[in-house]
């Protein structure tokens, strides 16, 4: 009798679950693009003081090539991760001008 019940539930978990899943119609995901983005509140306030910070002696081409030593046995992983940043933040420092010129 406990058998049957532990199945009959599975058999219904498994109906609600599938039933949940079906489609209706043409469902399709659409990417949103940068020009429908907007950052404000808290978010807003960090990418700034990212873009800021990104612009500080630390990350400029002369300060971010490390020695073995420096790198803790890391080699390329600053430079990797300050190539990255940059690129990032340019991205959407562009996104950012096309939305507020439009």
């Amino acid at each position: 009798m406990k058998g049957k019940f532990w199945s009959y539930l599975a058999v219904f978990c498994s109906a609600g679950f599938m039933a949940g899943c079906l489609q209706d119609g043409d469902r399709t995901l659409a990417p949103a693009g940068f020009e429908n983005v907007t950052v404000g509140g808290e978010l807003g306030d960090r990418l700034s003081r990212n873009f800021d910070r990104m612009e500080t002696e630390l990350y400029q081409p002369e300060q971010v090539y490390w020695t073995e030593q420096e790198s803790g046995g890391w080699p390329g992983d600053k430079e990797g991760r300050t190539i990255l940043a940059w690129c990032s933040t340019d991205a959407l420092r562009i996104a950012s001008r096309n939305t507020s010129a439009n």
